[in-house]
Parts: structure tokens; sequence; C-alpha cells
């Protein structure tokens, strides 16, 4: 597949780090962003570029994540 490893790894710390904190957290900021657009309607989720796959698993993951009782993001071709 040609993934510098090294890179992926050290990358994933830096995000795990930068999620453990309040001020600034992109997985808290994503999140809100998730819940806000739902909460107006919004419940499709597209990841693009869909390099190697990677979005159609995020898409997967997020609508068995959020999907319960006829309620959650549902991914969108």
């Amino acid at each position: 597949m040609g993934v510098d490893l090294g890179g992926l790894l050290d990358r994933a710390e830096a995000m795990l780090n930068a999620c453990r904190v309040a001020d600034d957290n992109p997985g808290l900021t994503l999140g809100l962003a998730l819940g806000h657009a739902w909460e107006e309607g919004r419940d499709k989720v597209l990841i693009s570029p869909n390099r190697y796959g990677f979005g159609l698993w995020v898409e997967q993951l997020l609508a068995e994540s959020t999907g319960k009782e006829g309620k959650g993001l549902v991914p969108a071709p």
C-alpha cells in the first residue's frame, strides 16, 4: 500500500495526546460538529477522498456507533 507506518503511528500518537485535553480537542470538535449537524437534520456522512477504502470504513463505523433506535448518521455513497 505504500504507507509510511512510522509516520502514521507518530500522527496517531499526536492525535491521542491532542484528544486528552479540553482546549482545542479535535475529537471533541468533530463530535460536536456531527451532533449539531444531526440536530439540524443532516444525517448523512461522506468521507472524501476515500483513499484505500478508509472513508467507507469510517462511514460504516459512524453509522454503527450512532445508529440506534432509528436515529443516527448514515453513510452516503
